[in-house]
């Protein structure tokens, strides 16, 4: 009956001396984020197309950088000449033709509706996907000589 005391005493003992090892807690937590659709594209500042001359037809590309993380189409669309001989933007309507290069391969007046030039393109990655926007401009007689200028708008839409 000793030696069963003993034993269980030891056994206590032990017991004791290992609870602090055996006895331990945990907590765990369910982190939940909601990552919405994004959108950034990065344009040059200017696009120069060479001197032109009525009845002369040139051609200058542009590299847009588009990241998003859904699928996507790029638009692109203008407004208004702008004639700046003064230092005072005034607009004008010139009768030089500007075209960009669509989707399809046409080339389409820049005024009056949005233009596609690229459509259904996959997320990018986080380097994002370059793409070269094509535009032609044919001079015309209509048009007084001087600079103009106007403001060239691309837009990414996701892609429904």
């Amino acid at each position: 009956m000793r030696s069963s005391y003993r034993y269980l005493g030891f056994f206590f003992v032990l017991l004791l001396l290992l609870n602090p090892v055996i006895a331990f807690a945990n907590g765990i937590v369910n982190l939940r984020v909601q990552i919405q659709s994004g959108y950034l594209i990065e344009v040059p500042e200017t696009l120069v197309f060479p001197a032109l001359a009525p009845g002369q037809t040139v051609e200058q590309s542009l590299i847009v950088k588009v990241k998003s993380n859904v699928a996507w189409d790029l638009t692109v669309s203008a407004e208004q000449w702008v004639y700046d001989p003064s230092g005072e933007a005034q607009a004008v309507d010139l009768s030089s033709n500007i075209e960009v290069l669509d989707f399809l391969s046409f080339w389409r007046p820049l005024f009056g509706s949005e233009r596609y030039v690229v459509t259904n393109k996959n997320p990018t990655s986080i380097d994002g996907e370059e793409v070269e926007v094509r535009f032609r401009m044919t001079g015309e007689f209509g048009d007084q000589p001087g600079e103009y200028g106007l403001d060239v708008v691309f837009t990414v839409v996701p892609v429904i």
